[in-house]
């Protein structure tokens, strides 16, 4: 048997096709689906379908027929035209030679009646709550056998591995649809999960029609938890998407919609660690400089420092009085003795007077050196205690601060400062960090 490639395959299906002379002028009725916006130059892509089947539409040059489109989702139409092969996906087409309109399906109307008398009773607005960004655990609804599932599964998987997925298996068409899916969200309503996804994949509108369901609808706005639905294609709409807190096109856009891309994550988290190490290492630097600001400053201002300096300087000018008083008088003293060797005997007594004279000055002054020295000290403990009582760390416990600017200078006028300066108040054991923004006068 000779094997044929996939582009031989597809040629000769079209032959076959355009080889049929019913096919070439054919008439089909249905319920237009899938429509989509005309392309610039007046190409319209669309589909009609029936209770069973779906089949693609495209109609040339629109604009040639009509100055719009001239029929709308939901519409019944009569399309004729010729049965068309893409040779490039192997699909067929219709191609649209003309339209006329029926009137509106009867699934349409029923879904658009449904859905105004929702709206009307305010059932949509019932939910749109917030979706967790990192979500724990999620609630699948779908069936174990459809490709939605693998789609969510695989697209998370890849995503997102850290979260925990519940899968409860249902009919997602057919007569036990509707109560297989409101059983599933029954069941998750007595879990922890933090998002329920009802989800299938794409289908018949006739297939998909239970998610248009009354009962359905009002079900999932009672949901304990935020829901998501995500059913069929982007195209397609469904009371469903409008009664759950978030819409999503398809199953694999819910997944990338419900959870967050790992690497995004990681990056996120790498961008928060570096910006908290910079702003802490930024802190620790403004807290050294001004812990050293502070010790330095208190040093200089310390009442008990200049108490201590001012009692050394006094020591020091009371001892080099002393010995200056002393050599002087020593120095007389000395003077005397060689006039007395010299003249013993003329001026012997006035000598003798002199020296006690001397010796009399000596004592009155080391008395009166040593009440000065006491005096002062007197005055100097007074200062002591005075300056005590002004020491800066009981200043601190009694409610007083000290203020520097970003210099290191002390602020004692408000005139020096502006708005916009930043300003270090030390209070206790604590330094407050400003930004002035207003300065009253």
């Amino acid at each position: 048997m000779r094997s044929f490639s996939v582009s031989e395959i597809n040629k000769y299906i079209k032959t076959i096709v355009f080889s049929d002379i019913f096919l070439q002028n054919v008439k089909v009725e249905g319920e237009v689906c899938a429509f989509k916006e005309p392309s610039k130059s007046g190409n319209l892509y669309f589909e009609i379908k029936d209770f069973d089947s779906r089949i693609k539409c495209l109609f040339f040059d629109m604009y040639e027929q009509f100055s719009e489109v001239p029929f709308k989702e939901g519409d019944l139409v009569t399309l004729v035209g010729k049965i068309d092969v893409y040779e490039k996906n192997g699909t067929y087409q219709l191609i649209v030679n003309s339209i006329s309109i029926d009137g509106e399906g009867s699934l349409y109307k029923k879904f658009l009646a449904l859905k105004e008398k929702l709206s009307d009773e305010g059932v949509f607005e019932l939910t749109k709550r917030p979706i967790p960004t990192y979500p724990k655990k999620i609630g699948i609804i779908t069936s174990d056998r459809g490709a939605a599932i693998n789609d969510v599964l695989n697209t998370i998987k890849r995503r997102y591995p850290f979260v925990k997925l519940l899968l409860y298996s249902v009919q997602v068409q057919g007569f036990n649809a509707v109560r297989d899916i409101i059983e599933a969200f029954d069941y998750f309503d007595g879990t922890d999960v933090d998002i329920v996804l009802l989800t299938r994949g794409g289908g018949s509108y006739e297939e998909l029609s239970v998610f248009n369901d009354e009962t359905l609808a009002r079900r999932i706005v009672k949901s304990k938890h935020p829901t998501v639905s995500a059913i069929g294609h982007a195209e397609d709409f469904f009371i469903s998407d409008f009664c759950a807190d978030k819409r999503c096109d398809t199953p694999t856009a819910s997944a990338e919609e419900l959870t967050p891309d790992i690497r995004e994550v990681r990056r996120h988290n790498k961008e928060l660690n570096d910006k908290l190490n910079a702003q802490m290492e930024r802190a620790l630097k403004n807290e050294s400089r001004l812990s050293n600001l502070i010790e330095k400053n208190i040093v200089q201002l310390s009442p008990k420092n200049k108490f201590f300096k001012l009692q050394d300087l006094m020591h020091a000018t009371n001892k080099r009085l002393d010995i200056i008083i002393k050599g002087v008088i020593n120095n007389e003293k000395n003077k005397l003795s060689l006039y007395a060797d010299s003249f013993k005997g003329e001026i012997s007594n006035e000598i003798d007077e002199g020296i006690n004279l001397l010796e009399g000055y000596e004592y009155r002054s080391e008395s009166s050196i040593k009440f000065r020295i006491e005096k002062d000290k007197l005055r100097l403990d007074l200062l002591q205690k005075r300056l005590s009582s002004s020491d800066l760390n009981k200043l601190f416990a009694r409610g007083f601060s000290v203020t520097y600017n970003d210099k290191d200078i002390l602020l004692k006028d408000v005139k020096k400062i502006n708005v916009g300066d930043i300003i270090y108040t030390r209070v206790g054991d604590r330094t407050i960090v400003s930004k002035i923004t207003e300065v009253i006068d």
